[in-house]
């Protein structure tokens, strides 16, 4: 029977993917604003990110893409209905969040582009 899974996420594709995920926790803690909205954002693209490392992606994790990054924004705009668009401690946009926005969903569309 023939093999039906694509070949693996490229490795620099899930590597940045995740250090994005982890450089945006460590801001949220090193500032003293962990907030778990964001953070449970993070989380579920760490989880998703770690498949292309079995070496191969089933078609199920090639799936999960959108609705994993659907989940990830979703979070994220609840963050911001519930706290705003700008920082109180700064009084300035949370330009931090929509880079990490923004560069995580990018990626997270170029991967769905290749599988």
């Amino acid at each position: 029977m023939k093999n039906t899974a694509s070949p693996a996420l490229p490795p620099k594709l899930a590597l940045a993917l995740l250090a994005l995920q982890f450089l945006d926790i460590a801001v949220h803690v090193a500032s003293d604003q962990a907030e778990p909205l964001r953070i449970t954002a993070n989380l579920i693209l760490i989880v998703w990110a770690t498949f292309p490392f079995s070496g191969r992606l089933s078609p199920a994790v090639r799936r999960a893409t959108l609705p994993a990054l659907a989940a990830y924004l979703l979070l994220n705009g609840v963050f911001l209905a519930q706290h705003g668009l700008t920082n109180p401690t700064t009084g300035g946009l949370r330009l931090a969040l929509l880079a990490f926005v923004a560069l995580t969903s990018g990626l997270m569309l170029v991967f769905q582009r290749r599988a």
